[in-house]
């Protein structure tokens, strides 16, 4: 298939996920956990942002001593207030190999790079865990 081919089966998938109701697996007051890339998607179509960060950050866990053998994560911050907070929108369950989770690998990249015009760069998962801590225990010290 050819590219321009693809970008339109991509696009119409994206367009598709207007009506579709995101899963948030978890929220805190800067942090949306979305369980599918579909789900962020989804959000950001159907939600309004001021600016969108960049860039967006794509996270791998290596699940084999094979090359593309990875399990994805993607993060894109945005805001409502030029002087307001961030809020991360993360996503998961995309890998760099076939089946179902490198579909979301590619629809997850298509839309981060051809229609919010963002690079990406990528980190290991550690940057994740890291970020996801630090989300729970702001929780954690709110609530005592």
């Amino acid at each position: 298939m050819s590219e321009e081919k693809e970008d339109q089966l991509l696009l119409s998938n994206v367009e598709d996920l207007k009506g579709h109701k995101p899963r948030i697996e978890f929220q805190t007051p800067t942090m949306i956990r979305f369980g599918e890339v579909e789900d962020l998607i989804a959000y950001m179509l159907q939600n309004r942002f001021r600016f969108i960060g960049i860039p967006a950050w794509r996270y791998y866990c290596r699940e084999s001593r094979e090359e593309n053998q990875n399990r994805l994560y993607y993060m894109i911050e945005v805001g409502n207030d030029w002087d307001g907070e961030k809020i991360k929108l993360v996503s998961g369950d995309a890998t760099d190999y076939s089946g179902h989770g490198n579909s979301d690998r590619v629809l997850a990249e298509f839309f981060i790079s051809k229609i919010l015009h963002l690079p990406i760069e990528e980190r290991p998962l550690s940057y994740l865990f890291d970020e996801l801590v630090y989300e729970i225990s702001m929780l954690v010290r709110e609530r005592t």
